[in-house]
């Protein structure tokens, strides 16, 4: 019988192994660096810090990148070689994956030098569009960083801001409900860019303004009215106005969102701007129909508006007198309810007092609308002396409009009675007419007053709005913002559609 087999064998001798080298002082789990890598430096035993090393350097590489962009872009040398065909070609692409970086200050980076680079034209805005950033731009509105949402808003109103197909293309990205949410949002800086965007699409078109009408976006903007933030407060009223100006439907929307009461409570401001604003937005409401000037003037109007001519700001006392002029043109009821109140006089102070044919057009309008109506609106005008004023107007403005709607004010006021034209008479008119009417350009006028044209005098030329600075300091877009009206037409309030609606229209 065999012995039994041990499991505890002695070793064989040594001259029976192989010899192998020894065992590595350490394991290690990095592979072997290839030669590329060892003549930058990696080691095996450093590896692991060494990749935070390249992704630290690869972060600040891309935030480089696009913070040097939009810096570059906030300048005007720099800019035009940015809108250069090849540089822009090279940069949007190289910025477009950047909004959707794991890094929010890349983002936020990104979004801020795309929106610099198509505030700048229309064709760079068309070339960041085309550059397929747009749905890039309002996914990012969802981030719950605050300021990488007030870049993307800040883009895509940089975007919109040029022309309504731009602004459709904005729509057509479903950047409106994104907007709409960032308006409930706990930031005031968010709230405001968002506004500001609304606004700049909805100033473009009746389409555009009913997109954002329809997506809720109104009652919003109403409730914005309502915050401490002066800025935020402003640009709500200003994207209100904006939505009011194309039609009644819209200015209704407006109306039943409850907007009259916060506007007229911001007559009270002491912030010029803002002031401004409120003002504007009341008066493309009152515009449209006779229902919805006697919503405003239901909302308090009076006599608080009245204060507004002795405001320091000349835009504000010029947007009272705008007020004034489209509630008046309305019906006889609304013009005997600012000569009750006291607006004749106070229109007829502010005509003499102010100087500038786009200071002294809305009143010498709205002054035409109520001297239209009656016999007896014609006499309160007369009572209170308006006619010197008039006549100043007349005599020192060199504008064609604003000495066609003269003309027409005075015709208005003497129509009714030969003791309304003898008054005239007293004063000197129809001789200062008569000059005007053999001058050689004395046709526009002529045409303006004559029967069976309009009485505004639009037709014959627009009286330019001036611009102010920003609202607010914006994040870097050198945009420009008007003082007295939020939309970028270039013919006031009270230039456009000017109508008589009495008996007594020309």
């Amino acid at each position: 019988m065999p012995p039994p087999i041990t499991t505890s064998a002695s070793p064989p001798p040594p001259a029976l192994l192989p010899h192998l080298p020894p065992p590595p002082a350490a394991a290690s789990t990095v592979p072997t660096a290839p030669v590329a890598a060892t003549s930058m430096g990696l080691t095996a035993g450093g590896g692991g810090k060494t990749v935070a090393t390249l992704l630290d350097q690869y972060q600040r590489a891309r935030l480089a990148f696009a913070q040097g962009i939009a810096d570059c872009a906030a300048r005007e040398a720099p800019l035009e070689h940015l809108a250069a065909p090849a540089a822009r070609a090279a940069v949007v692409p190289l910025l477009r994956p950047l909004l959707l970086d794991q890094v929010v200050a890349v983002q936020q980076a990104a979004a801020l030098a795309l929106g610099r680079l198509a505030n700048h034209s229309p064709q760079l805005a068309a070339h960041v569009v085309a550059g397929d950033v747009l749905p890039h731009i309002v996914y990012s509105l969802d981030s719950p960083n605050r300021f990488y949402k007030k870049s993307a808003a800040f883009a895509l109103r940089a975007i919109a801001r040029h022309s309504p197909e731009l602004a459709h293309r904005v729509v057509e990205a479903h950047a409106v409900d994104a907007l709409c949410a960032c308006l409930q949002d706990f930031d005031a800086g968010v709230k405001e860019s968002a506004a500001w965007a609304l606004g700049y699409i909805a100033k473009h078109t009746m389409d555009l303004a009913h997109a954002i009408v329809d997506a809720g976006a109104v009652p919003l903007l109403v409730m914005c009215l309502e915050e401490p933030e002066v800025s935020l407060r402003r640009i709500s009223a200003s994207a209100l106005s904006d939505l009011a100006k194309h039609s009644a439907q819209l200015a209704q929307a407006v109306v039943d969102a409850g907007a009259v009461a916060p506007l007229v409570a911001l007559l009270a401001s002491t912030d010029a701007k803002l002031k401004r604003q409120a003002i504007c937005a009341l008066a493309q409401i009152a515009r449209h129909s006779v229902d919805l000037a006697e919503a405003v003037v239901d909302g308090d109007l009076f006599p608080r508006v009245l204060v507004g001519f002795k405001d320091m700001d000349g835009g504000v006392r010029r947007q009272t007198a705008v007020l004034l002029c489209e509630v008046a043109k309305h019906s006889p009821d609304l013009a005997q309810l600012l000569v009750n109140s006291g607006a004749v006089a106070a229109l007829i102070d502010f005509l003499g007092e102010s100087r500038g044919a786009t200071a002294r057009f809305p009143a010498v309008m709205a002054l035409g609308y109520i001297a239209a109506f009656s016999e007896t609106l014609a006499l309160a005008v007369l009572v209170a002396k308006g006619v010197p004023p008039l006549m100043d107007v007349l005599a020192t403005e060199s504008e064609p409009a604003v000495k066609a709607a003269c003309a027409w004010t005075l015709g208005q006021i003497g129509r009714h009675s030969p003791d309304h034209a003898k008054a005239l008479a007293a004063h000197a008119v129809l001789p200062k007419l008569l000059a005007l009417l053999t001058q050689p350009a004395a046709a526009t006028t002529t045409r303006a007053t004559s029967p069976g044209t309009s009485p505004s005098p639009a037709r014959n030329g627009s009286i330019k709005k001036p611009i102010s600075a920003s609202p607010r300091g914006d994040d870097g877009a050198n945009a420009s913002y008007e003082a007295d009206s939020p939309s970028t037409t270039t013919t006031s309030t009270s230039n456009a559609d000017v109508r008589v609606k009495g008996p007594s229209a020309p």
